[in-house]
């Protein structure tokens, strides 16, 4: 990655290691919170900034604190802590939707957990919370970032994945010009702009939901 001019990565952790390994497992059933943790460190000494993203839902909501105490004792205070609500969007397994957070629920949980995270010192915790300026709201709405599956197929928001009627067609085959009639294509997540004082701080959200 350092021979790649990566310099940021983002890792997902579904919670500590006893929440994680029940469901991010190996084909031999073995968990791998270790070896993310080990790969983290090894980013870290290679001079890669690294985000750690935990997926948040019933089912590991109240592990949070956990998670903080183990990263804290890894010493990856220095990390910037995401906790992110699982959201069902179209087509996802019913089992996954009956276990996501109402909006609500997942705001209330966020604020416990950012006071979790300034308590104990983590980098740019962002609590008290108070209102920044978006430039974007996602990946999806930056006009310069792509989602690529293993194929090369290539859509605009990584929600779009495994849909081919939303591909913007092949990395394979992208030319100039290619990229021009790509863009145009994909100007339903970009450029929305409505006339309210909060625009600054939401940036209208989620362009696919919306």
């Amino acid at each position: 990655m350092v021979k790649a001019k990566i310099n940021n990565v983002q890792v997902t952790l579904d919670g500590p290691p006893k929440v994680h390994n029940a469901t991010r497992k190996l084909k031999n059933g073995n968990g791998t919170f270790d070896g993310i943790i080990s790969n983290i460190k090894s980013m870290k000494k290679a001079g890669i900034t690294v985000d750690i993203r935990m997926n948040v839902t019933k089912l590991n909501m109240n592990s949070f604190t956990e998670l903080s105490d183990v990263l804290a004792k890894e010493n990856l205070t220095d990390c910037y802590i995401i906790p992110a609500a699982v959201v069902a969007y179209q087509g996802v397994d019913s089992n996954v939707a009956k276990n996501c957070l109402t909006c609500s629920e997942y705001s209330e949980k966020f604020l416990e957990y950012r006071k979790i995270l300034f308590e104990k010192n983590f980098m740019e915790s962002g609590y008290p919370p108070t209102p920044n300026y978006m430039k974007n709201y996602c990946y999806g709405d930056n006009v310069s970032s792509y989602s690529i599956d293993p194929s090369g197929n290539v859509y605009k928001c990584w929600i779009d994945v495994g849909d081919f009627s939303r591909s913007l067609g092949n990395i394979k085959e992208f030319t100039e010009k290619r990229l021009e009639s790509i863009s145009e294509r994909s100007q339903k997540y970009n450029g929305l702009i409505y006339s309210c004082k909060q625009l600054f701080c939401c940036k209208n959200a989620c362009r696919y939901q919306n």
